[in-house]
C-alpha cells in the first residue's frame, strides 16, 4: 500500500509541474503578444475618405511603452495640407508633456471625451482658433474611446504643416500608452478632410421638413375623422 501510494503521490506532483510550466509559459506567451518589442508596428488606421492613414508603433520608453504615431498622405500628388490631427485612446497620460510633438511648430495634447464635448481648450489649427465640440460629438468622431490626443501645427513656423514632402514621419508621441483606436485630420481652414468612422448622417432641413409637414396632416386628419 505504502509504495502504490508513493506512485500515486509522485505521478500527482509531476503532473503538477507540468500544469504549472504550461501556465507559466502561456502567461509568457500572452505577455509578449500584449507588450510587442520595440518596432513593432501595430497597424494603420485608415480614413473613411481614402485620403488619410494613420500608422501607430509601440516603442519601449523610460517608463514603459510608448506610441508614436505617423501621418500619411496617400495620394503623392496631393497639394493637402495638414495642420491638425487627434486620435483617440484608452490610456491617460500620466504627466504633463506625456503627449508631445518633435515636428517644429507642432504641439501635443490630451482631452477627455467630456472635456471634448465641453470644450475645456481650444484647439490651435495653423494659427486659427477653434473649439473641439465645433468638430463634432465626440462619440461619433472617437466611438467608446475615453481620451483623445490632438496634434496641432501653430502656424508660426514656415513650412511644417503635414504634407506629401512631409508625412511619414514618426513625429508624433504618447508616452506609456497603449493601442490606437481612430483619428481625424483637419486642413487649415478646420475641415475635417479624413476619418476613420463614417461621419453620422444628419437629415437635411428640407428633409426634416417635408418629414414635419407630414406629421402634422396625419395628424390633423386623425383629429378630423
Amino acid at each position: 500500500m505504502k509504495l502504490i501510494s508513493k506512485v500515486v503521490n509522485f505521478y500527482k506532483l509531476a503532473l503538477l509541474s507540468i500544469t504549472g510550466a504550461l501556465l507559466l509559459s502561456a502567461t509568457a506567451s500572452a505577455n509578449l503578444f500584449i507588450v510587442p518589442p520595440p518596432g513593432a508596428n501595430d497597424g494603420v488606421i485608415s480614413g473613411v475618405n481614402g485620403i488619410v492613414s494613420v500608422t501607430e508603433s509601440i516603442t519601449w520608453g523610460e517608463i514603459g511603452n510608448d506610441i508614436e504615431y505617423m501621418l500619411d498622405i496617400l495620394d503623392e500628388t496631393s497639394s493637402l495640407n495638414i495642420t491638425l490631427f487627434a486620435i483617440s485612446t484608452n490610456t491617460a497620460a500620466e504627466f504633463e508633456g506625456g503627449v508631445y510633438a518633435e515636428r517644429l511648430g507642432w504641439s501635443g495634447m490630451q482631452l477627455t471625451a467630456a472635456d471634448w464635448d465641453n470644450n475645456w481648450a481650444a484647439l490651435n489649427n495653423g494659427g486659427d482658433q477653434i473649439t473641439p465640440f465645433s468638430l463634432g460629438d465626440f462619440s461619433d468622431l472617437f466611438g467608446d474611446d475615453l481620451y483623445v490626443n490632438i496634434f496641432s501645427w501653430d502656424g508660426v513656423a514656415a513650412g511644417s504643416a503635414i504634407d506629401t514632402a512631409s508625412d511619414e514621419s514618426f513625429e508624433f508621441f504618447q508616452t506609456n500608452s497603449y493601442l490606437y483606436s481612430n483619428f481625424i485630420a483637419l486642413n487649415a481652414s478646420g475641415t475635417i478632410v479624413d476619418q476613420s468612422l463614417s461621419p453620422t448622417s444628419v437629415p437635411e432641413p428640407s428633409s426634416m421638413a417635408i418629414l414635419a409637414l407630414g406629421l402634422l396632416g396625419f395628424a390633423a386628419r386623425k383629429y378630423k375623422n
